[in-house]
């Protein structure tokens, strides 16, 4: 986990190193600054690769380069002289340009400046597990790992908002701050000095268009699981793996061989289920004489976690566990971890989750729609994001010629390139890199991904609506049954059940009720935000950030 920051504007180093300081809880192990009279860039570093690592701003060639995440097969694509995949990217970027990163399995945040061409380069990884944000300029552009180091406004973006009203994130490449904007997964964005302007495409386009080809076969899938996951490990810091007793995690930490593994559970008197996932993760980990640690999440320990994850996150995010999360996170760097791991994104390939089977039940074969209709919340009165509106913005940026003949799959795509990345991924990255660590998703590797959406949909969603067959079938060769057969729960405060603690529901209501004093008290009816349990905690993070950064309409 490093943190990027930049301008097109030469000899700002005062202002690169004000924007180190904001992100330097991302790279702990050092920073340093690269200027000229056309470019200012700053980093900010976390080592992971070995103890004497490279240094950033890195130059090579032409170009000179700022870089955030890891680059999977990085020693497949050098000639062996290379020590790390900061060396290698650069040669390659320098060499070839942005195609290289079509070659790239991994997960970045990157930006280079090529003297000669007089460009600005900003990419991103294709899963967008990596965050980069930019705004404009003057005549160029201000970009950075943080959208809190730039220098733009603190004005709600009242069109994102009420995207965030529905989904509780915001995809693509608005933010709910204006004129702040994201590099999209997969997004390559160019400023180019001569002309002003800012020219964007995808790496996405490079893919081939996910068709049904393949047939489902145990052994392949294993042997490409296994492959994908041992790519995403090297480096020499202390390792852990997220282990929540479902399939994705668990066949993480299986082919990781992970010898630290953690889960949460919660402190709860009725409805023990809700833990099951957490005594099966034990189990697992006491079966494979892991060192495991179960981290308590109480509801005194969740309160005292609000303030910091809502500073953690920078951008509100719905997810009623928010601050358990960011408890967890905080116990694993206590325990000397610095490298996470975890299964995000397998339910969105795998067909994991019980919505999958609403797209079938929205009336239409528009992925966009069904998205919509089977996701979206309470649609409010005042909301100005209606369907037609929704749509028109997810095909400014989505990379819809991928879609091919099965619906589902193309459903499963849009939604590992908009849920994944702005909750499950976002959450990751930002609350691992409060504690300086680095953040990795092995299931989220081209590779397999591509191999994945080649599989029909109607091979994932077997038996009536039975989600992940073809991964709960392979795995059954290497995991117990007490895990491959057990009901998905997830992790997930017992919400219910705290919310009959009158002191709890006190003190989460006074946080959504109390006015915040400015303009958005007028657009923001905080009473009425009480009652649905997504609503109320969107909007508790969503208040709680309003007040921490300052925000207004």
């Amino acid at each position: 986990m490093c943190g990027i920051n930049g301008i097109t504007e030469g000899n700002s180093i005062e202002l690169v190193e004000k924007m180190n300081e904001v992100t330097a809880r991302r790279g702990p192990d050092g920073s340093d600054t690269w200027v000229d009279d056309d470019v200012s860039l700053g980093h900010n570093l976390l080592s992971i690769m070995s103890e004497a690592p490279v240094t950033q701003p890195y130059e090579y060639g032409d170009i000179v380069m700022v870089f955030n995440g890891a680059i999977f097969n990085f020693q497949e694509l050098g000639d062996g002289t290379e020590k790390s995949d900061t060396e290698v990217l650069a040669k390659g970027l320098a060499t070839e340009g942005f195609e290289f990163l079509t070659k790239c399995r991994g997960m970045w945040a990157v930006a280079w400046y090529d003297k000669v061409k007089k460009t600005m380069t900003l990419a991103r990884d294709h899963f967008g597990v990596k965050p980069l944000f930019y705004r404009k300029y003057g005549k160029g552009v201000q970009f950075s790992s943080s959208p809190m180091a730039l220098k733009s406004s603190r004005k709600l973006d009242m069109f994102a908002f009420d995207i965030y009203r529905q989904f509780g994130y915001v995809p693509g490449y608005k933010t709910l701050i204006k004129f702040c904007y994201k590099v999209c997964p997969g997004e390559v964005v160019q400023f180019k000095y001569e002309t002003g302007k800012i020219k964007r495409w995808n790496l996405w386009n490079y893919v081939q268009k996910f068709e049904p080809t393949t047939e489902y076969n145990v052994d392949e899938f294993l042997n490409g699981l296994k492959e994908a996951v041992e790519e995403s490990y090297f480096g020499y810091r202390q390792r852990g793996v997220f282990l929540s007793g479902g399939l994705d995690s668990t066949s993480v930490a299986h082919y990781l061989n992970a010898e630290n593994t953690f889960t949460s559970s919660y402190d709860q008197t009725k409805k023990a289920s809700i833990n099951s996932d957490a005594i099966a993760a034990k189990q697992f980990a006491q079966d494979r004489n892991y060192n495991h640690t179960d981290i308590k999440i109480t509801q005194a320990n969740f309160l005292e976690s609000i303030d910091e994850s809502v500073e953690a996150l920078e951008m509100p995010v719905y997810n009623k566990s928010s601050p358990s999360y960011w408890y967890v996170n905080k116990k694993l760097k206590e325990a000397g971890t610095v490298v996470t791991y975890s299964g995000d994104g397998g339910d969105e390939m795998y067909c994991g989750y019980g919505t999958h089977d609403r797209y079938a039940a929205t009336g239409t074969k528009d992925p966009y729609k069904a998205h919509y209709r089977s996701m979206a919340w309470k649609r409010e009165p005042n909301n100005k994001v209606d369907e037609k509106a929704y749509v028109a913005y997810m095909k400014e940026w989505f990379p819809e010629n991928l879609w091919g003949s099965d619906f589902l799959n193309n459903c499963l795509f849009l939604e590992t390139l908009t849920r994944v990345p702005e909750d499950f991924l976002t959450r990751n990255d930002k609350f691992g890199a409060y504690f300086g660590m680095e953040g990795r998703f092995p299931l989220l590797n081209l590779k397999w991904f591509e191999y994945i959406l080649s599989i029909p949909s109607s091979v994932k969603m077997k038996h009536g609506g039975e989600g992940k067959y073809i991964a709960r079938e392979a795995l059954k060769k290497v995991l117990p049954v007490y895990i491959t057969n057990k009901d998905k729960t997830g992790w997930k405060i017992p919400h219910t059940e705290w919310h009959r603690n009158s002191k709890f529901r006190s003190k989460m209501s006074k946080i959504i009720c109390e006015p915040v004093g400015n303009g958005i008290d007028k657009i923001v009816n905080w009473q009425a935000q009480v009652n649905g349990v997504k609503t109320f905690y969107a909007f508790a993070m969503f208040k709680r950030w309003v007040k921490k950064y300052g925000i207004s309409v």
